[in-house]
């Protein structure tokens, strides 16, 4: 008799992908596994295919070969659709270029995702007040809280769509480059606000940076150089 395994929070395996028209595959790695709860600092150079990976493991990429796997659910198995709300349910993103509406508040941008999902919105006893706390926490105060997301600096927008990624207590983060616009003191209170909300709800958390001092903070870090190399 066999024991049921846990089930990862994003696993790959055998996946290839390629833009079309390339020669070689962009991306080729054999296996990645990524445990419930647990923070992964994925390390390598500009060009070396890391926002491709984040991609993959949020659905918004397919790959080519292989299978990508998150919460047990495989993305290439789903329609668009499914995607969509499957990613809205289960998936907190930080895109490297934010994805906030322009026109809508920042308020109304953090709770722009609850809109999509009564999972995530039935975790929230008072969505718009923890909404607020997050973004106080981060620095956006009251004041802040009806201006125009296009109105707001660079550092102003990263901190935005991290809060509106954590809320709601998705059980997967997917951060990529979420600190690039921050200084010092905004960086250090960013990842204590993050480490901690992700520690608070056992989410796992794949975060991608430049910044190879943060990578004690994190449980494991990941090379992609070392993930292709396992795929030759």
């Amino acid at each position: 008799m066999g024991t049921d395994a846990p089930i990862a929070a994003v696993e790959l395996s055998d996946v290839r992908f390629g833009w079309r028209g390339a020669s070689s595959p962009l991306l080729a790695i054999s296996s990645i596994h990524i445990e419930r709860g647990e923070k992964v600092f994925l390390a390598g150079p500009s060009g070396s295919g890391k926002s491709t990976l984040l991609g993959l493991m949020s659905g918004v990429l397919l790959p080519q070969a292989g299978s990508v796997r998150v919460l047990g659910h495989a993305w290439e198995s789903m329609s668009a659709s499914q995607r969509d709300r499957y990613r809205a349910d289960h998936l907190g993103v930080i895109f490297q270029m934010f994805n906030l509406v322009p026109y809508l508040s920042v308020l109304e941008n953090v709770l722009l995702p609850l809109k999509f999902s009564k999972l995530r919105l039935g975790r929230l006893a008072r969505p718009e007040r923890e909404a607020r706390e997050l973004l106080e926490r981060l620095g956006i105060g009251a004041e802040m809280l009806g201006r125009p997301a296009g109105e707001l600096s660079v550092g102003e927008q990263q901190r935005t769509a991290a809060v509106r990624a954590l809320l709601g207590q998705p059980e997967v983060v997917i951060a990529d480059e979420p600190t690039s616009a921050l200084d010092a003191d905004n960086r250090d209170a960013f990842l204590e606000l993050l480490l901690a909300e992700v520690g608070r709800s056992g989410a796992a958390l794949v975060f991608v940076s430049h910044d190879r001092s943060l990578a004690s903070r994190f449980d494991r870090v990941v090379q992609l150089a070392d993930l292709r190399a396992e795929a030759q």
